[in-house]
Protein backbone atom coordinates (compact mmCIF):
# COMPACT_ATOMS: atom_id res chain seq x y z
CA UNK A 1 0.00 0.00 0.00
CA UNK A 2 2.59 2.36 1.27
CA UNK A 3 4.28 1.98 -2.75
CA UNK A 4 0.76 2.60 -4.09
CA UNK A 5 1.07 6.49 -2.15
CA UNK A 6 4.58 7.39 -3.06
CA UNK A 7 3.44 6.86 -6.68
CA UNK A 8 0.50 9.30 -5.80
CA UNK A 9 2.65 12.04 -4.01
CA UNK A 10 3.78 12.95 -7.73
CA UNK A 11 0.37 13.74 -8.93
CA UNK A 12 -0.92 15.19 -5.78
CA UNK A 13 1.96 17.93 -6.50
CA UNK A 14 1.42 17.71 -9.58
CA UNK A 15 -2.26 18.90 -9.17
CA UNK A 16 -1.15 21.10 -6.52
CA UNK A 17 1.02 22.64 -8.78
CA UNK A 18 -1.31 22.77 -11.48
CA UNK A 19 -3.87 24.77 -9.21
CA UNK A 20 -1.43 27.49 -8.02
CA UNK A 21 -0.20 27.90 -11.93
CA UNK A 22 -3.95 28.92 -12.81
CA UNK A 23 -4.95 30.82 -9.80
CA UNK A 24 -1.44 33.01 -10.83
CA UNK A 25 -2.40 32.71 -14.64
CA UNK A 26 -6.13 34.18 -13.95
CA UNK A 27 -4.52 36.88 -11.79
CA UNK A 28 -2.36 37.69 -14.81
CA UNK A 29 -5.05 37.58 -17.05
CA UNK A 30 -5.35 40.05 -20.19
CA UNK A 31 -6.75 43.68 -19.50
CA UNK A 32 -6.71 44.92 -22.38
CA UNK A 33 -9.83 46.61 -23.92
CA UNK A 34 -11.86 45.86 -27.32
CA UNK A 35 -10.57 49.15 -28.38
CA UNK A 36 -6.78 48.35 -28.36
CA UNK A 37 -6.66 50.65 -25.51
CA UNK A 38 -5.26 49.31 -21.95
CA UNK A 39 -7.56 48.87 -19.01
CA UNK A 40 -5.88 50.43 -15.68
CA UNK A 41 -4.69 48.21 -13.79
CA UNK A 42 -6.95 47.06 -10.48
CA UNK A 43 -5.61 46.69 -6.94
CA UNK A 44 -3.30 42.96 -6.80
CA UNK A 45 -2.84 42.45 -10.43
CA UNK A 46 0.91 42.11 -11.56
CA UNK A 47 1.48 45.85 -11.89
CA UNK A 48 0.72 46.05 -8.32
CA UNK A 49 3.32 43.05 -6.91
CA UNK A 50 6.82 44.47 -7.84
CA UNK A 51 8.57 44.32 -4.41
CA UNK A 52 5.98 42.24 -2.85
CA UNK A 53 6.97 38.73 -1.59
CA UNK A 54 4.40 36.20 -1.49
CA UNK A 55 5.37 34.10 1.80
CA UNK A 56 4.79 29.66 1.00
CA UNK A 57 4.93 26.96 3.26
CA UNK A 58 5.52 23.46 1.93
CA UNK A 59 6.83 20.07 2.20
CA UNK A 60 8.33 19.97 -1.13
CA UNK A 61 12.36 19.70 -1.22
CA UNK A 62 15.24 19.24 -3.71
CA UNK A 63 13.37 17.96 -6.74
CA UNK A 64 10.01 18.72 -6.03
CA UNK A 65 11.33 22.51 -5.41
CA UNK A 66 13.17 22.71 -8.56
CA UNK A 67 10.08 22.29 -10.06
CA UNK A 68 8.21 24.41 -7.79
CA UNK A 69 10.85 26.88 -8.49
CA UNK A 70 10.76 26.32 -12.05
CA UNK A 71 7.05 26.81 -12.23
CA UNK A 72 6.56 30.17 -10.81
CA UNK A 73 9.72 31.77 -12.04
CA UNK A 74 7.74 33.20 -15.18
CA UNK A 75 5.27 35.03 -12.64
CA UNK A 76 7.77 35.88 -10.08
CA UNK A 77 9.70 37.86 -13.70
CA UNK A 78 6.02 39.11 -15.17
CA UNK A 79 5.19 40.08 -11.64
CA UNK A 80 8.61 41.31 -9.94
CA UNK A 81 7.35 39.83 -6.94
CA UNK A 82 9.65 37.18 -5.48
CA UNK A 83 8.48 33.81 -3.54
CA UNK A 84 9.97 32.97 -0.24
CA UNK A 85 9.14 29.43 0.13
CA UNK A 86 10.14 27.18 3.43
CA UNK A 87 9.94 23.70 2.60
CA UNK A 88 10.05 21.39 5.64
CA UNK A 89 8.83 17.71 6.41
CA UNK A 90 6.96 18.72 9.51
CA UNK A 91 5.07 21.01 7.86
CA UNK A 92 1.29 20.72 9.56
CA UNK A 93 3.16 21.24 12.62
CA UNK A 94 4.60 24.69 11.24
CA UNK A 95 1.00 25.54 9.89
CA UNK A 96 -0.89 24.91 12.53
CA UNK A 97 1.67 26.71 15.11
CA UNK A 98 1.37 29.69 12.51
CA UNK A 99 -2.53 29.90 12.13
CA UNK A 100 -2.61 29.81 15.61
CA UNK A 101 -0.26 32.28 16.11
CA UNK A 102 -1.63 34.68 14.00
CA UNK A 103 0.92 34.76 11.39
CA UNK A 104 -0.29 32.15 8.61
CA UNK A 105 2.00 31.67 4.87
CA UNK A 106 0.03 33.62 2.20
CA UNK A 107 -0.07 29.84 0.42
CA UNK A 108 0.65 27.34 2.24
CA UNK A 109 1.19 23.41 0.54
CA UNK A 110 0.92 20.79 3.30
CA UNK A 111 1.26 17.34 2.76
CA UNK A 112 -2.84 16.57 3.87
CA UNK A 113 -5.42 19.07 3.03
CA UNK A 114 -7.20 17.71 5.63
CA UNK A 115 -5.13 20.05 8.29
CA UNK A 116 -7.60 23.04 6.87
CA UNK A 117 -10.69 21.14 8.41
CA UNK A 118 -8.80 21.76 11.94
CA UNK A 119 -8.57 25.42 12.04
CA UNK A 120 -12.21 26.58 12.31
CA UNK A 121 -12.50 24.48 15.26
CA UNK A 122 -9.37 26.12 16.74
CA UNK A 123 -11.38 29.74 16.02
CA UNK A 124 -14.14 28.83 18.37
Amino acid sequence: MSGLRSHRFPIVVLILVASLALVFAAACGDDDEEDGGTATPAAGTPDDLAGETVDALGIWGEEELADFEAMVQPWKEDTGAEVDFVGTRDVNSILTTRVSGGDPPDVALPASLGIFQTWPAMAS
